[in-house]
Parts: C-alpha cells; sequence; structure tokens
C-alpha cells in the first residue's frame, strides 16, 4: 500500500495495510502534519495504491477484501 500526497510525490507510508493501521491506529498517532496559513483556499490531495502479493497462489483468484480509511481533522 502507497499513500502519497501528490503536492509533494514523496511516500508518507509504503508498508502493508495491516502495518499502517498498527503503527497510526488513532488520531493522535496520524501520519503527517499539515499546517496550511489560513490566508485562502487550500487543499491537500492523498493517492492511495495496492498491489498484490506476486507469489500468491491461483486459490487466491477471485477473493475479496476490505479496508477503511477515517479521515479526521483538529484545529489547535
Amino acid at each position: 500500500m502507497g499513500l502519497v500526497p501528490l503536492a509533494s510525490r514523496s511516500d508518507l507510508d509504503n508498508g502493508t495495510f495491516l502495518g499502517f493501521g498498527t503503527a497510526y491506529p488513532s488520531y493522535g498517532s496520524g501520519l503527517g502534519a499539515w499546517n496550511p496559513r489560513g490566508t485562502a483556499e487550500e487543499t491537500r490531495t492523498f493517492r492511495i495504491t495496492y498491489a498484490l502479493d506476486h507469489a500468491a497462489s491461483n486459490s487466491t483468484q477471485g477473493g475479496t477484501a476490505s479496508g477503511a480509511f477515517v479521515w479526521e481533522t483538529q484545529t489547535s
């Protein structure tokens, strides 16, 4: 799984989906900080990608998987 903010094109996380949830289980341990200036409209876009293990057997074809991301913002 890759999580990339499109403005900078740098990877924020390049691990597994399970590892991401373990490393960042709550807002307090969230990934990265963004400090907009507040003087104009500002946005941030992320691209989430995934890849299947190339060593997976043929029996995995037709299987399903799911996951969820919760986006949260807070002001200080």
